[in-house]
């Protein structure tokens, strides 16, 4: 989904999260970005939702194909999705046992929140984010949820007005459930950079300002412009593929990143993924980064433990269709879970002894 993509320093200033420069915003917190889009023909009335996608060709999911794998070369049968590495079965978002299965995999590897892709009220995405609290409920997870506010509604008179809506129905819905992600007691959100550009900075700062009045809430924006920070209460970037395709200074840039938003007092964020490929969906200019056996990954991390952000935002969990996936594959096993958990671990100790 690339873009064309403590306590005691606490103030508020026009209700919105603010802390004395260089304090930090946050307690560490591993999140990783979350698609529940997935269907499968026994949910879907007999239809694929999201396997098959392809822009200009076509998938078949019910069809197997052969392909080598990166980690042994041996020979996979995996069927025939608009993804470069495939889950061991095609699986449905709203499968009670999926998610069940997501949130063990997520607690094994000290992942502490979902960051869930979210379109709209009453979307397929919106009921599976629903089930999804509930089934983490009863299951007494310790992972929690959020959304990632994917675009702001079209056809709209007043979209600033829309998109206050839209938060005032998430806080309504979700805001206080137990396993929804807060800090100090107030509901996280995340902004995607389309959703951003969609309306303008001003309007954006306004929209800010009435869902803050109507309650308090967290603001992450996918946009690394200081300017930014005048409305969110921090600021990441989805993912650095292509930074690391032209070969940029990852430590400096995670730094960066951290040392702008403590100098706002804003919550110092660091997004981190295991590889890039999204040559199996159509588009005309594939942006390919290689994960080199688990060794890009490690790297990202070397240099996010450096930066000493309070979040590492994780790109993917299971994103599929672009390859940034650290779920179990055919084609890695549980290799990637296994290292985000080890990394996980280091990262939160670290933070018992600042």
């Amino acid at each position: 989904m690339m873009p064309n993509r403590r306590s005691s320093l606490l103030v508020f200033a026009a209700g919105c999260l603010w802390l004395a420069p260089g304090a930090s915003a946050a307690e560490r917190r591993v999140l990783a970005f979350y698609y529940n889009w997935y269907g499968t023909p026994a949910f879907q009335n007999g239809k694929w939702a999201h396997w098959e996608e392809c822009t200009g060709c076509t998938h078949d999911p019910g069809k197997t194909v052969r392909k080598i794998s990166p980690r042994d070369g041996k020979e996979l049968a995996a069927p025939d999705t608009g993804t470069t590495n495939h889950p061991p079965e095609l699986y449905d978002s709203n499968d009670p046992s999926v998610i069940r299965r997501h949130l063990k995999m997520a607690e094994r590897a000290g992942i502490d929140a979902l960051i869930v892709t979210w379109w709209g009220k009453g979307q397929y995405h919106d009921r599976a984010l629903r089930t999804a609290l509930e089934i983490a409920r009863a299951a007494g997870s310790k992972v929690k949820f959020t959304i990632y506010y994917e675009t702001v509604p079209h056809g709209v008179s007043d979209p600033v007005a829309a998109v206050v809506e839209d938060f005032r129905y998430l806080r309504e819905q979700y805001g206080s459930h137990p396993n929804f992600f807060t800090v100090q007691g107030k509901p996280v959100f995340f902004v995607y950079d389309r959703a951003l550009g969609e309306i303008t900075p001003p309007q954006w700062a306004a929209a800010a300002r009435s869902i803050r009045a109507a309650g308090p809430a967290v603001l992450i924006a996918d946009r690394l412009e200081p300017m930014w920070l005048e409305s969110f209460d921090g600021l990441n970037e989805y993912c650095g593929a292509r930074r690391v395709l032209e070969k940029a200074d990852m430590s400096a840039y995670y730094r960066d990143i951290v040392k702008t938003s403590r100098a706002r007092g804003k919550i110092g964020a660091v997004s981190v993924f295991p590889g890039y490929d999204d040559s199996h969906i159509g588009r005309e200019r594939p942006t390919i980064v290689d994960r080199r056996n688990g060794d890009l990954y490690r790297r990202l991390w070397r240099h996010a433990l450096a930066a000493a952000p309070d979040w590492v935002l994780i790109t993917s969990f299971n994103e599929w269709h672009e390859g940034t996936e650290i779920e179990p594959s055919l084609e890695w096993g549980d290799r990637f879970l296994n290292l985000t958990r080890d990394f996980t671990r280091k990262f939160k100790k670290a933070s018992q002894v600042r």
